[in-house]
């Protein structure tokens, strides 16, 4: 028998609302798991799809989603950190510094990830990676991934918001809509061209915004916000050595400073075009001044950002 043998790990179900014909399937797979991290990749299986589910539009739409686990053994604890010179044996070789950045956590061994998600019907795969650096990565309509531990007290959360937000890309090809972080992209966008992703727009035409039906009369195009002021604290942020021991202790007032800015902004909670988006200060611009994927913070994600996301559920379901 040539039959390439399948892997034989365990699959499990954390909530199955109908056919897989007419639901969204979610796999969870885990990477840098031993097998004695089994029952915390369970728990973190739960936590994250709790969070996942705690979010608009999949809170209101539970019910057309169906979610699978695999759980997926691999000989190490951990995954690799090349900037470290960390090495580990994983099953799906994630590693962080993928594309250069100490936090985006991607793999290239495809066929080990569709051989594990395989055992179970899926749509969309989301790779749990036992490790405490921050980080994760998302490809549309590839998978999402997301770190799940942190050595960081209180900062548990940001493990909910990476999970989330990384979850947008892969699933409706949501743009990143920040701009003041370090990056490894450089002139991602050409701002004469319109860009693809349906949450982020060069205002080629500003007649034809492309959210347009989401706008109120009266709102100004381009939409004014206090972006001098959150770019000087942005500045501030980037200063700080983000490996080192008191960086959450220090990133945090800046972050609240922040968040007061993006609260209180006269256009809070509007749709209009606020420019600095998609890795860029200038020329590009987002729908909302706040979205999950905006901010690091546990925001929602704007009307924009959900209607995406609510096409894709639309698209597997009806």
């Amino acid at each position: 028998n040539r039959t390439p043998a399948r892997p034989r790990f365990k699959t499990g179900t954390i909530f199955r609302h109908g056919d897989p014909e007419r639901k969204v399937d979610i796999v969870i797979l885990g990477d840098g798991y031993s097998k004695a991290d089994m029952d915390k990749f369970r728990r973190d299986a739960r936590h994250f799809n709790e969070a996942m589910f705690s979010t608009s539009p999949f809170r209101e739409r539970k019910k057309e989603f169906n979610v699978w686990t695999v759980e997926v053994i691999s000989e190490d604890s951990g995954i690799p950190k090349p900037d470290k010179n960390i090495w580990k044996r994983t099953a799906l070789g994630m590693q962080y510094n993928t594309f250069g950045s100490a936090r985006y956590i991607l793999g290239t061994d495809n066929k080990a990830l569709r051989d594990a998600a395989g055992l179970v019907p899926y749509d969309a795969i989301i790779v749990l990676i036992n490790d405490n650096r921050y980080g994760g990565g998302g490809i549309y309509n590839l998978y999402a991934t997301t770190f799940t531990k942190t050595d960081a007290p209180g900062m548990e959360w940001q493990m909910d918001y990476v999970y989330v937000h990384e979850f947008g890309h892969s699933f409706a090809g949501l743009g990143d809509e920040y701009y003041s972080s370090q990056v490894s992209y450089e002139s991602f966008y050409q701002k004469s061209v319109e860009p693809w992703e349906p949450n982020i727009t060069a205002l080629v035409r500003k007649d034809r915004l492309k959210w347009q039906q989401f706008i109120e009369p009266g709102t100004p195009i381009p939409t004014p916000w206090e972006k001098a002021r959150y770019d000087s604290l942005a500045r501030e942020r980037s200063k700080l050595d983000r490996l080192a021991a008191d960086y959450y202790a220090k990133r945090e007032p800046i972050i609240s400073r922040q968040r007061e800015i993006l609260k209180n902004s006269a256009f809070a909670g509007k749709v209009g075009a606020f420019e600095g988006a998609g890795y860029e200060s200038r020329g590009l611009y987002r729908p909302a001044v706040d979205c999950r994927m905006f901010s690091l913070s546990l925001t929602d994600f704007d009307p924009v950002c959900k209607a995406a996301l609510e096409r894709v559920i639309d698209y597997f379901t009806r």
